[in-house]
């Protein structure tokens, strides 16, 4: 199996473009994000734009771990450590979300996303450890 093919480098490809991509949606279209994918509280579109640029953060770092293998073990734990504290931040406010539905299935889905992104941190740590 190649480098470019292994769980560790597509998962870090679709995290990285994940991420770059909600960033860009909260910078350019707060108004819509807060409608459809983040429906909590009141609408604050700096505080939106404010997290995009963790998003679009993570979304840089990602890439370039791409390139730089020595930092996909800490890009990837950054991106776990977030995801956890994100899902247990949803946990909390499970019921104050409109639809109430959307509550536990963001809950949910961003738990799964940090147990996916700590698997290939793991993955990423075992694999450089393995190498001479």
């Amino acid at each position: 199996m190649t480098r470019t093919r292994d769980p560790v480098t597509i998962g870090l490809l679709v995290y990285s473009v994940y991420s770059l991509a909600l960033g860009v949606v909260m910078v350019f279209g707060a108004g819509w994000f807060f409608r459809n994918v983040g429906p909590f509280g009141i609408r604050n579109d700096h505080y939106t734009r404010d997290a995009a640029t963790m998003y679009l953060a993570f979304g840089v770092a990602g890439v370039a771990a791409l390139r730089r293998p020595t930092w996909r073990v800490p890009v990837l734990a950054v991106m776990t450590l977030e995801a956890a504290f994100h899902a247990v931040n949803h946990l909390w406010d499970v019921s104050k979300a409109h639809p109430k539905r959307d509550g536990p299935i963001d809950f949910v889905l961003i738990a799964l996303s940090a147990a996916v992104l700590g698997w290939l941190t793991w993955r990423a740590a075992r694999s450089e450890r393995a190498q001479p």
